[in-house]
């Protein structure tokens, strides 16, 4: 994070392990050459869709993006938080724990092309946070195998408001947004 600025530089960092910036300066090279570890370039590794995620991954994680506080969004990541979603959604939804014996082998994030196969639309999301599942999901063969074996089950919130409903919608919204509409279902506040 201490040799980036914006996504430009995070583009950079991601592809060639380094920013051009860096690149250029004679003493930054040496000190690359002198590491043991070294960030790995990705160029030719990740397609378009993907580097978009990581920056906006980076974004979130680093702390560079936020939600404005006082605003919906900012309430619903200070709901995430307390409700402690993100200790198995990662941090700020990215994405999160290993999750043995689910389909992706991990407990998904709050936006991007996961998000979008497991929550449709917004009723979906309410039904799936207040009851911990849904039923198109348990109703199809496939589907109810992997919910039935996985070792980390999403519990079941009822005793969340509208409110608190409202907040975390769109702060699933703004990762969304955020992320460059990876998601083509983007939820919508």
């Amino acid at each position: 994070m201490m040799y980036v600025e914006n996504d430009d530089d995070i583009r950079e960092f991601i592809l060639d392990g380094i920013t051009s910036e860096r690149a250029a300066s004679r003493a930054a090279r040496a000190e690359l050459e002198g590491m043991a570890i070294r960030m790995p370039a990705y160029r030719g590794w990740v397609d378009d869709r993907e580097l978009a995620d990581l920056v906006a991954a980076f974004r979130v994680l680093s702390g560079m993006s936020a939600p404005a506080p006082g605003t919906l969004e900012g309430e619903g990541h200070d709901r995430a938080r307390r409700l402690e979603c993100l200790a198995c959604h990662g941090p700020g939804g990215s994405g999160g724990l290993p999750n043995p014996g689910s389909l992706t082998g991990f407990v998904p994030g709050w936006y991007g092309a996961e998000f979008e196969d497991l929550v449709r639309d917004r009723a979906e999301f309410d039904a799936w946070v207040r009851e911990g599942s849904l039923p198109r999901l348990e109703e199809h063969p496939v589907a109810s195998r992997f919910l039935a074996r996985q070792r980390i089950r999403m519990p079941a919130y009822a005793r969340l408001t509208d409110e608190d409903l409202d907040a975390l919608w769109a702060y699933a919204a703004w990762l969304d947004r955020t992320s460059g509409g990876a998601a083509t279902g983007a939820p919508s506040p």
